[in-house]
């Protein structure tokens, strides 16, 4: 966090915001992540439920902050593909929009 008030840091938190979004969000945590704590992840996942926006989550158990097992970021990667792949509309052939 940067500074420290409480109410300002409410006032921005992303898990106040969840009722204002329009795409589906993908939340990829490392189990062991001594950078952002585990419960803002969860806190998170449990604010997209409660708005009932669509949303994936993955905890990835032995990684940290970033992921640095070949496996966990090949499954990183799959999942993201997967992911977009699934929300995002493919391009219109004639014109390249969206």
């Amino acid at each position: 966090m940067i500074g420290t008030d409480a109410a300002e840091h409410a006032r921005h938190s992303p898990t106040r915001l969840v009722g204002s979004l329009r795409a589906p969000v993908l939340i990829v945590h490392g189990e062991e992540d001594d950078i952002t704590p585990r419960e803002q992840a969860e806190a998170m996942r449990d604010a997209l439920v409660k708005a009932g926006k669509p949303h994936e989550y993955v905890m990835v158990p032995g990684e940290g902050h970033g992921f640095f097992a070949q496996k966990n970021r090949l499954m990183l990667y799959r999942r993201l593909e997967a992911f977009l792949a699934k929300h995002l509309a493919p391009a219109d052939e004639t014109t390249g929009a969206r």
